[in-house]
């Protein structure tokens, strides 16, 4: 165990911890807003940092009370919520979130990782079930995995925890969480999001959201201001450096307003991150990160 958590200590991963998940930005960072400024400078701004398909984007983010507090969501009907931009959260879990619980990660701070590294999974039947098209870009990715990992990904409901495939938006829950837990995939998803959503799945969470990525990047006080506000919260424990190469972490994206949502801390400047090119899988630092979880 010491040995895991020696190891664990030297690598990058920002859990999805929920004792800071709702605490307000202290600072804005010195951020960038000119047009004139040197933001913008050598940028071919829609061209160069195209936007990834993550999330739910059709569906409209509003404000919603749990035990007292405000928390901007996503609602999904009848099921849960969205939170994060993609990452899924039933009613339940969202309450236990808002108090403090740990509602997503296990104990010592981890995430819920997979009982032996096999990640059990069937495809949805109440919801409607993926379309081949889906089926086929989840399998790839599942693959993908399996050859660079040593986690394994098996049809059937297993030891009763599974994750359920159904054809939607690109969002899923973090880590092992139950019987049909969930998991969605779009039809003109590529690859690197398909990877990046079974990410979460295995119990990544997104490098953005670090504690410490104010040392990295700076978010946008409009941004964490307005509607997105609870979807660039810094959450949890980090582990090692910042990894500018992760799958698990948002390029900037350009508002309807013409401001950026983050750049970097360094220079000011928007970037790129892998999940930019659609053929991209996970960094060497997000398998060593997946080595170090599941200790193989």
């Amino acid at each position: 165990m010491k040995k895991r958590q020696k190891l664990l200590s030297m690598l990058s991963l920002g859990l999805l911890g929920v004792s800071v998940l709702f605490t307000s930005c202290e600072k804005d960072n010195n951020f960038e807003l000119s047009e004139s400024t040197e933001l913008t400078e050598g940028f071919s701004i829609d061209a160069d940092i195209p936007d990834v398909s993550i999330g739910y984007p059709d569906i409209p983010y509003e404000e919603v009370e749990i035990n007292g507090k405000k928390i901007v969501v996503q609602r999904l009907s009848g099921r849960g919520f969205i939170i994060n931009r993609d990452q899924f959260v039933t009613k339940e879990g969202l309450e236990r979130m808002v108090a403090n619980e740990k509602a997503n990660v296990g104990e010592n701070g981890m995430p819920r990782i997979w009982t032996n590294g096999v990640v059990y999974y069937q495809y949805d039947n109440l919801y409607g079930p993926p379309s081949q098209t889906v089926k086929d870009k989840v399998a790839s990715a599942m693959r993908y995995i399996e050859s660079v990992t040593s986690l394994r990904f098996v049809f059937g409901k297993g030891n009763g925890f599974y994750i359920s495939i159904e054809q939607g938006g690109n969002a899923a829950e973090v880590g092992m969480r139950g019987a049909g837990q969930f998991f969605s995939i779009s039809s003109s998803a590529s690859f690197a999001t398909t990877v990046h959503e079974l990410g979460h799945t295995i119990g990544l969470a997104h490098e953005h959201q670090r504690a410490d990525r104010d040392n990295y990047i700076a978010v946008n006080p409009n941004v964490l201001r307005g509607k997105l506000r609870d979807q660039y919260k810094k959450e949890g424990v980090t582990f090692g450096s910042f990894d500018w190469d992760s799958i698990m972490l948002y390029p900037s994206r350009r508002q309807s307003n013409g401001e950026w949502d983050v750049i970097r801390a360094s220079d000011r400047k928007p970037f790129r991150s892998r999940l930019s090119n659609s053929n991209s899988g996970f960094s060497q630092g997000d398998l060593a990160v997946i080595r170090a979880l599941y200790n193989r």
